[in-house]
């Protein structure tokens, strides 16, 4: 039987490209990151039980939904209806509570945007995301041939990325057997998801360590890159009511998907897009 809680689930989950259950739970790392089996899961959208504050806090991040955002304020809302019920919510909690479930700036063409893009997101898994990071040279390849539709041996490959032909060809093998990679009968190598908007897990599915490493092979390669457009203000503002801005700026920062491409062009080049925000002081 649907509760509020499994309905605001299975939508929000769609939202976030994850079209299965399935999906949603193995490309997310399954047991360890969810601490729940997949038929746990299950019940969970079936309505046939509810997660404890730990393993919806898990969840949250699993949708790839900003904590404290409108979406999580939502899901967390539903949450407290199904387990208490509707009536008592109404009488005893939601007069506490400051709700705001749409986002600053959620409007209807940034969610239009947000739709068109979702069928183009490919999630990276936990094991996936290990391989790739598990050197610069496995880095630099995976970044190479997720970005371009032709076939490259690892000679190739290793003359444009400054890498040995030996460490190029290793990465590729671990590339491939991870399913970034497709070898061709030619004995090429060739990305099915050149193509695809690629999502990787949220930082605290894993280590701090882990993504230390992550930020500086992509924070090394920044600094040897010319700047090609900046932009900065500061200002004052409330925490709360600024992260209602995160989710707006997420999605801008995905538009630039739309001139992705993935064959060479006389002024093709990587670039790198980020968006920062920097808490300077409280004040």
């Amino acid at each position: 039987m649907a509760t509020i809680f499994s309905q605001s689930l299975i939508r929000l989950r769609k939202e976030a490209g994850f079209h299965t259950a399935y999906k949603f739970y193995h490309n997310n790392g399954g047991k360890s990151v969810m601490l729940m089996s997949y038929r746990e899961y299950l019940l969970l959208e079936q309505g046939k039980r509810m997660p404890d504050a730990r393993r919806l806090q898990r969840l949250i991040c699993c949708l790839r939904i900003i904590v404290k955002s409108g979406q999580a304020n939502e899901l967390v809302i539903a949450w407290l209806k199904t387990i208490v019920g509707e009536e008592i919510f109404g009488d005893i909690l939601e007069p506490i509570l400051y709700m705001k479930t749409e986002t600053c700036g959620s409007s209807p063409l940034h969610k239009a945007v947000n739709r068109a893009l979702t069928w183009k997101k490919h999630y990276i898994t936990p094991e996936q995301l290990q391989v790739i990071y598990k050197n610069r040279d496995n880095y630099l390849c995976f970044l190479a041939m997720t970005n371009d539709e032709g076939a490259w041996s690892a000679e190739t490959i290793g003359e444009r990325l400054g890498l040995e032909k030996s460490a190029a060809a290793r990465s590729m093998r671990e590339l491939e057997r991870i399913k970034i990679l497709k070898k061709t009968k030619r004995g090429f190598y060739k990305c099915p998801l050149a193509n695809a908007m690629l999502e990787l897990p949220q930082p605290d599915t894993h280590t701090a360590a882990f993504f230390d490493k992550v930020k500086e092979y992509q924070e090394n390669l920044i600094t040897s890159g010319k700047t090609k457009f900046f932009i900065r203000g500061i200002i004052r503002a409330d925490s709360a009511a600024l992260s209602h801005f995160f989710p707006l700026m997420r999605l801008n920062i995905s538009t630039v998907q739309t001139y992705n491409i993935t064959n060479k062009t006389d002024k093709s080049a990587l670039f790198a897009i980020e968006g920062k925000v920097v808490k300077l002081r409280d004040f």
